[in-house]
């Protein structure tokens, strides 16, 4: 297992070549991905896996905070229990994942998924979000998962959301984008109270919605009900 971990922790430092279409299937078959692909809504060990993503994340920054760490929190923080959780669950797990299907830059940084993992007969995109608000931009997030899901139509493209309780709770989210995935997890921990919830994008049959309103200002929003 500490093998494993580390190897998947270096995957995490050492960013992923793959990119195009046919690298990211030539990917599946390295990862082990050879079954008919399970959806997430019927599959149990997946929906398990994250239920216990959403339970270690509100545990263990409610333990950094005893700790006295707050000057620290950031997204990065919530990827190494991500990725353990689903280490220990069975996934092949690659961190910062060149994202198929979207246009890359010609010079730069590529676009990259926080995390691509594969077992329990389903692939995995999950882009992580630590809220500061109830009403987060995450427009680069969806852009993402959608091409993701263009390019892995079979797959699952989820969106985890992390943060105080008050925001999480509270969050809007288009739900003719996003389904739920699992019951909200929340730390109340009386000084300290965080929350994590997971949405699945619902496919790729969303149309622009220009008018969409983010942090009170109208903004374009690439992901929106018709």
């Amino acid at each position: 297992m500490t093998r494993r971990l580390t190897r998947g922790l270096r995957r995490c430092r050492k960013r992923s070549p793959q990119g195009s279409l046919y690298s990211a299937r030539l990917s599946r078959i390295t990862l082990g991905f050879t079954q008919m692909a399970i959806p997430l809504s019927k599959n149990h060990a997946v929906v398990d896996a994250l239920f216990r993503v959403k339970r270690g994340l509100s545990a263990y920054v409610s333990y950094l905070a005893a700790c006295e760490m707050n000057e620290a929190f950031s997204e990065y923080v919530l990827y190494e229990p991500t990725l353990r959780i689903l280490m220990a669950r069975g996934f092949s797990v690659q961190c910062e994942y060149e994202c198929p299907g979207i246009k890359q830059p010609a010079q730069g940084d590529k676009k990259r998924l926080d995390f691509y993992a594969v077992g329990h007969s389903l692939e995995l995109a999950i882009e992580v979000k630590w809220v500061k608000s109830t009403n987060p931009c995450a427009q680069s997030d969806i852009e993402k998962l959608q091409a993701f899901l263009t390019a892995n139509p079979e797959a699952a493209a989820l969106l985890c959301v992390f943060g105080r309780k008050s925001f999480v709770e509270a969050l809007k989210i288009d739900f003719g984008v996003f389904k739920e995935r699992g019951s909200a997890v929340y730390a109340d921990l009386r000084k300290t109270k965080y929350g994590c919830r997971i949405f699945e994008l619902r496919g790729n049959d969303i149309q622009p919605n220009p008018t969409l309103k983010r942090d009170g200002v109208k903004a374009r929003r690439p992901l929106a009900p018709r």
